[in-house]
């Protein structure tokens, strides 16, 4: 089963189930530019990870052009493809219309994950924008044209006082899709007895990147497959219900001490705090240095900062506020501990594929790594990272019990 907090009128339940399916989306939330809700925060990849369930490919991230500047359109997804194909195109701050350089033959229609790629190098070099993005122009597109390709994103931006046949969109690369996840077989079912997984919360589905509306389709196809083996699982099984579920008493001290706590980080500022750390150094561009880095600090902020994590004084005028808080504040410790997942994985894969790059690593390397990295949970928070079944790395969140030690950031 499962525990929570009902999170519109307070108190704490648990749920009796004999099967869970976990779809709760991907991770994006990690990012502090990202197109997702904000109740994304990888709480499948952590929930399962907790229980047991190995997760792979953690480390290929769908990166999408996301609007930076105007501040009006900050985090919206333009629909990149569409501009494209209307005949945009993407300059530096030089006005430089570089996809030419990187790809003379391709430019514009190269893959998604190469135009991600190149804009992510034209920002690392200094030839961003002053809010850190890549011009996508639009302004020499006849508006026939960007009214028959890109109509709904030609109007949401004039809802918003921009028009795209004047005004160049300032972009930069952001987090769209998790392609990897919890391990499934082709039944959505995972390596935990009762345990299942759909939609972007599973892994193994995609590789090193994706194709457009790809993920849509394995929502439908693994969320059915899933729904269907897991009733099929219960009828099989007979009668007898699941055992009842409780709740978890050091999760229940967790949560009182997070309620009553008066001093401390806000949670708010907790949040902001990953989201930064993630967008800095764990974007497109990474190196081992810099991902180690940033592993080390949600190491961090585990064990330091969460313990002492408090709400805001405004939780305590009405169940909506304090709801609102404490799902927050549930959604920072997820997503710590999502931090050093990935920052783990990113780390251990020494090449570049897909939408994995590594500035000290920046080949293709199918001699060694035409493989699939696999993350387990060892004791005491350890992180077991297995590949062609054997064990290569582990980080304990205790730095003094370490397996090993470790020798990018977007900007």
């Amino acid at each position: 089963g499962a525990w929570g907090g009902n999170c519109s009128r307070g108190g704490l339940v648990t749920y009796r189930a004999r099967e869970v399916i976990l779809c709760t989306g991907g991770g994006s939330g990690l990012f502090y530019v990202n197109d997702n809700p904000p109740q994304v925060t990888g709480d499948g990849y952590v929930l399962g990870f907790r229980a047991g369930a190995p997760l792979v490919g953690i480390e290929m991230i769908d990166f999408q052009a996301m609007c930076c500047s105007p501040k009006e359109l900050f985090g919206f997804a333009p629909h990149p493809t569409g501009f494209i194909n209307a005949g945009a195109v993407f300059r530096n701050r030089e006005g430089e219309e570089f996809l030419k350089r990187y790809f003379p033959d391709t430019a514009e229609k190269s893959t998604r994950s190469e135009v991600i790629l190149a804009m992510a190098k034209e920002i690392h070099a200094g030839r961003a924008g002053l809010t850190g993005g890549i011009f996508m122009d639009a302004t020499k597109v006849p508006f026939e044209t960007i009214q028959k390709q890109i109509p709904h994103v030609y109007k949401t931006c004039l809802h918003r006082g921009i028009d795209i046949t004047k005004t160049p969109l300032e972009v930069a690369p952001g987090s769209h899709t998790w392609l990897g996840g919890i391990e499934i077989d082709i039944d959505g079912r995972a390596r935990v007895p009762g345990l299942w997984a759909a939609g972007e919360t599973a892994g193994g589905i995609h590789g090193g990147t994706r194709i457009g509306g790809s993920a849509l389709s394995a929502s439908m196809v693994f969320g059915r497959r899933s729904g269907r083996a897991a009733a099929a699982e219960v009828k099989a099984l007979g009668s007898n219900g699941p055992s009842p579920a409780t709740f978890p008493e050091e999760e229940r001290q967790w949560l009182s001490q997070l309620l009553d706590r008066r001093d401390g980080p806000l949670q708010a500022d907790v949040l902001r705090r990953c989201k930064m750390l993630a967008h800095e150094k764990l974007g497109p561009i990474r190196d081992g240095a810099t991902c180690a880095k940033a592993r080390g600090e949600f190491e961090d902020i585990e064990r330091d900062v969460i313990p002492k994590m408090r709400l805001s004084s405004n939780a305590a005028t009405s169940y909506k506020i304090r709801g609102q808080e404490l799902e927050s504040a549930l959604g920072v410790r997820n997503l710590a501990l999502l931090g050093r997942l990935l920052g783990s994985a990113a780390i251990e894969r020494q090449e570049s594929r897909g939408a994995h790059y590594r500035l000290d690593f920046p080949e293709l390397d199918d001699q060694h790594w035409r493989v699939v990295t696999r993350m387990h949970r060892g004791g005491d928070g350890d992180i077991t990272i297995i590949r062609n079944g054997r064990i290569y790395a582990g980080r304990s969140l205790s730095r003094s019990s370490e397996k090993h030690r470790y020798a990018t950031g977007c900007r």
